[in-house]
């Protein structure tokens, strides 16, 4: 019995696995069909996505957005599901493109958590903090993907120590004068270009290493 349950298995993930792999195929070569490329895909569900968040976030205004946002988001989906197959369909995969996917993604769910945040409180200063948390992250992120590639992780003028001195500075100004947002707004001003910079010079040392 144990034996039949185990053949039962192999056979069942063995035509998820086909059926799947049909599903990875068509939709790269459709994708790949009108035009977008693997990164293309990739931008294209992040911008996608994050246009949800925002719609979403107006929904205290006016409800029925949350019926707009859906959609949006699902299609944004699909093309952050699919960005590998049109990769492997054009035979473009590259290590750029993997670092590109994982940044993205992590962006769009700041930015969903941020949008609920929103949603829930209202409250400007409670988005400015998730958004500072998540940019702060991934700078010491991008630092990492870069490191791991053996590449030069340390580039952007927001680093740690820094955002910390220009942090410290602002709470003890808003201590004074009875405002801390501003030190929020610092911290996000900070972080998000560097974490940018980051990424895109991890695309500039590849390209200067003749790895696209």
């Amino acid at each position: 019995m144990g034996a039949g349950r185990r053949t039962f298995n192999e056979a069942q993930n063995g035509f998820n696995d086909s059926l799947r792999g049909r599903a990875d195929k068509s939709v790269g070569r459709l994708l790949s069909a009108i035009g977008f490329s693997a990164n293309g895909a990739t931008l294209t569900g992040f911008m996608l996505c994050m246009g949800a968040a925002v719609i979403w976030s107006f929904q205290t205004r006016a409800p029925g957005l949350f019926w707009w946002a859906l959609p949006v988001f699902l299609l944004g989906a699909l093309f952050d599901l699919f960005d590998g197959s049109v990769a492997r369909v054009r035979n473009t995969k590259t290590l750029f493109g993997e670092q590109l996917d994982t940044a993205c993604d992590k962006v769009v769910e700041a930015t969903a958590v941020a949008a609920l945040v929103w949603v829930i409180t209202g409250s400007v200063a409670a988005v400015l903090a998730v958004a500072a948390t998540a940019g702060s992250i991934m700078v010491s992120y991008m630092r990492t993907r870069a490191e791991k590639l053996g590449l030069n992780g340390k580039v952007g003028f927001g680093d740690r120590l820094v955002r910390l001195v220009a942090v410290g500075i602002c709470v003890l100004i808003g201590h004074w004068y009875g405002g801390f947002v501003p030190a929020l707004g610092v911290l996000n001003a900070l972080a998000w270009p560097t974490a940018v910079w980051r990424l895109l010079s991890i695309r500039k040392q590849l390209l200067a290493q003749g790895t696209p």
